[in-house]
């Protein structure tokens, strides 16, 4: 697949327009569509681009690897660091080095919807400097304690014996010895468990409670974070449910076994960790729209939340318990409003949206509430792009001149109907005053009722 990607680059390396290089090079409108869509073009024309703007081929064109641009977390699941938490909802750090494959050390990283921090781990790793932002607190210690450790083991000063003696110690129970009451203190979360899964929960919060070192706590949280769900009675499929009878054989992971398997991971990784200079990183801001950063930034790699109605609290909500950040499903309700309104459930009559009468939103949530199985489905899709205008201002601020935005993002549907969700947004981002220098389909996948949705990479500049 080619890509013109270098081309848009040039041109605003140069400071030339599209509209100049068509007049100059005489090329068509239609052609230069053509260069949009990232479709094949002739020879003749490239060579006519060339003369014109006085580069070589690899200015204008490259073949690009489509194969190395995973839109999805799978390919993390063997890259040390990365994979210590299985993130459903994030990309791959192969993605992530391909937009920033022209990027420098001392260059600066901003992911504002990090995730799970594949983002700025990933520049940390390569000597990039990373900041990032996020909402949800189970993903924001995820991303902390990876890159903290990150760095220490890049600059070879980490301590590893405490996660070694605790390793040894679990290895070492007779768990089936333990008395099953210890598993109580987990109050209503404990139906999410069988008898094995809740008295292991239990004592490895125990061990938790009883390190005294900061650095082997946080690390034995992360075991505890990536394990909890493999140990529950739930699966993750989209969202977090109860497996099925016919899932659980496989889903439900023995405590002892799946922990000292992920604790091995961690100091696999940590051990054999190249030793080189790493970036620095820093936590920015829960929200991005509460982020007051101004000029700073060279590049924005980031994937907001999609518009598909999923509920990113709740389907950490056993992270959340067991690391003490809630005690009842009652007090996710808490976290229902934070953050960009994606799901259901963030809907709120308590909530004020800005206006969007320039977004010509009009027609498409018409359209929706004459379709939608639940009236809030329009005011989610009303409120979602509210709220990623917001982000957008706040992302075009923190973005130096000729700073770089990569966008990865995918279209929806709910009852038939249609969320143009990346046009939109193109929209919104252009508005802000970023200018498009192309984009890439990761995938396509067709959704339940057979409309064909995708995901692609937006790439702009700010002007």
């Amino acid at each position: 697949m080619v890509s013109y990607l270098p081309l848009w680059e040039t041109l605003s390396r140069l400071g030339v327009s599209k509209t100049f290089l068509a007049e100059a090079a005489g090329i068509t409108p239609s052609t230069m569509a053509r260069f949009s869509r990232n479709e094949n073009v002739s020879l003749t024309t490239i060579e006519k681009i060339c003369e014109t703007l006085n580069v070589q081929i690899e200015d204008v064109v490259m073949r690009e690897n489509q194969g190395s641009l995973h839109g999805t977390f799978r390919p993390n699941k063997h890259e040390p660091v990365h994979r210590w938490y299985p993130y459903l909802e994030g990309y791959s750090r192969q993605l992530v080095e391909y937009e920033l494959r022209d990027r420098n050390p001392g260059d600066v990283v901003y992911d504002p919807f990090a995730g799970s921090g594949t983002t700025p781990l990933t520049a940390v790793m390569n000597g990039i400097d990373g900041l990032y932002s996020e909402v949800n607190p189970v993903m924001r210690f995820i991303s902390d304690v990876k890159l903290s450790c990150a760095v220490h083991a890049m600059d070879g000063d980490i301590d590893l014996s405490g996660l070694r003696r605790w390793r040894d110690r679990i290895a070492s129970i007779n768990f089936n010895d333990i008395n099953s009451h210890q598993g109580n203190a987990l109050g209503d979360f404990s139906r999410f468990f069988d008898a094995d899964g809740l008295v292991g929960i239990q004592f490895l919060r125990e061990c938790i409670d009883e390190e005294t070192d900061e650095s082997t706590k946080d690390l034995l949280k992360v075991v505890l974070a990536s394990i909890v769900v493999p140990v529950s009675l739930m699966i993750r499929r989209g969202d977090l449910r109860f497996a099925n009878a016919g899932e659980r054989d496989k889903s439900v992971l023995p405590f002892q076994d799946t922990t000292i398997s992920k604790i091995d991971e961690l100091l696999q990784d940590l051990e054999r960790m190249e030793k080189s200079e790493p970036g620095a990183f820093r936590f920015v801001s829960e929200d991005v729209r509460d982020s007051n950063l101004d000029e700073c930034v060279d590049v924005v790699v980031t994937s907001p939340p999609y518009l598909n109605g999923t509920n990113y609290f709740r389907n950490t909500k056993l992270e959340m318990r067991v690391l003490d950040i809630i005690e009842s499903e009652n007090e996710l309700g808490g976290f229902y409003q934070r953050g960009i309104t994606a799901g259901i459930n963030n809907v709120s009559s308590r909530r004020e949206y800005p206006c969007l009468d320039e977004l010509e939103l009009d027609d498409l949530v018409e359209r929706l509430q004459g379709k939608s199985y639940d009236t809030r489905i329009p005011v989610m899709v009303a409120g979602y792009f509210a709220d990623m205008k917001q982000a957008i201002d706040k992302i075009r601020s923190a973005l130096k001149p000729h700073g770089i935005l990569s966008f990865d993002i995918g279209d929806s549907q709910f009852a038939g109907v249609h969320v143009p969700t990346h046009s939109i947004l193109d929209g919104m981002i252009q508005q802000a005053g970023l200018r498009p220098l192309g984009e890439t389909v990761l995938r396509a996948r067709r959704s339940r009722n057979g409309m064909t949705l995708t995901q692609r990479v937006m790439r702009y500049v700010k002007e």
